[in-house]
């Protein structure tokens, strides 16, 4: 387990609001005081996640209003964490449990622009410390309502159970975590009522044990990678080749090209057959995006010439050179990257 104190930018926030008229001033803090969480966990495991809170209201215009406690946390889509999390808390409030939000509830300080609290956080917090857009920020708030007045200091305890892995995917990703209370939300300016948030961004958490040939790592830069990472075949997709990430066959070539082999069903005949597309092309050729870097968008079902009744389930592939003598695999090996077509 690991512990650690953030107290500074985005994990400590500190509002203060002066008004001219009468000189007021309204101020608050919140702050997450320290974290415990696993590094390492197993398919299936439920790890146990513990935050520390202190929230203080020092000066507040308004009478003491009711609100909830709110704690989102953002994990891997696959987890489903909404359904496979449970929270409870104890404070010098009352102690309790906490709910998943309605999915359709927007976030108080983006209501006007019609964004929910998955899609707020996101807007703000974006996907924490992952480098692969497959996680989600699912925000849980207390049963019970608590009175948020002038002086309050709320000590809080939350201890997370969360069940890890429930797509069965090998994944090393980074959670993140955002406390607040509903009423204000995750407010970042200033105002007579202004509520503050703290948020905490977590270490690379493995979980092994996956049983479907695939590892999901959100946490280390990938030489190669496909987006997004979950699609079906009439989605774009955009195969990238970083080569800054490490030494390989293909240094100081700039002529990169995708050999590819799709494996096609047909759904009339039932057929099964693989398209190969490897011919050092325009078609396959990846354009240079930036010092070592390149990319190429494709549309599946065009780029392999499907029929209205072929679909593909899956493509293996290399990163080769133009005459596909030099082929980097998986890992830098001869091995094939290869990609899975999937709904979320």
């Amino acid at each position: 387990m690991r512990s650690y104190i953030h107290i500074k930018g985005a994990k400590l926030w500190m509002l203060c609001a002066v008004a001219v008229i009468g000189v007021v001033i309204t101020c608050c803090t919140t702050k997450i005081t320290s974290v415990q969480e696993p590094t390492n966990a197993v398919i299936g495991d439920i790890i146990n996640v513990k935050l520390n809170v202190d929230f203080t209201q020092v000066i507040n215009l308004d009478p003491p209003y009711p609100a909830n406690y709110v704690v989102a946390i953002l994990a891997p889509k696959g987890w489903k964490i909404s359904e496979n999390t449970a929270i409870t808390y104890t404070s010098n409030k009352g102690n309790g449990k906490m709910r998943p939000m309605d999915p359709a509830r927007l976030e108080p300080t983006q209501a006007n622009n019609g964004l929910t609290w998955s899609q707020s956080l996101k807007a703000k917090f974006n996907i924490g410390g992952n480098l692969v857009d497959d996680v989600e920020w699912v925000a849980f708030e207390s049963e019970t309502q608590y009175p948020f007045a002038n002086g309050d200091n709320l000590q809080a305890v939350v201890n997370i159970q969360m069940k890890v892995g429930a797509d069965n995917n090998t994944t090393l990703t980074r959670l993140a975590y955002v406390v607040c209370e509903s009423r204000d939300g995750i407010l970042v300016g200033v105002g007579t009522t202004g509520v503050a948030y703290a948020s905490y961004f977590g270490g690379c958490l493995t979980v092994g044990g996956g049983t479907t040939g695939d590892v999901l790592n959100f946490c280390d830069p990938q030489l190669v990678s496909v987006d997004p990472p979950k699609a079906v075949d009439n989605d774009l997709l955009t195969f990238k080749f970083d080569s800054n990430v490490q030494s390989t066959l293909l240094d100081g070539n700039d002529d990169v090209h995708l050999c590819i082999s799709a494996t096609v069903t047909d759904n009339a005949s039932g057929a099964v057959s693989n398209i190969d597309v490897c011919d050092g092309s325009a078609k396959t050729k990846l354009k240079r995006i930036s010092a070592g870097k390149y990319g190429l968008t494709i549309w599946p079902q065009g780029f392999f010439g499907l029929t209205e009744t072929q679909n593909i389930t899956r493509m293996s592939y290399f990163i080769t050179n133009a005459s596909g003598s030099i082929k980097v695999g998986y890992q830098n090996t001869a091995a094939p990257f290869t990609y899975k077509f999937k709904c979320e």
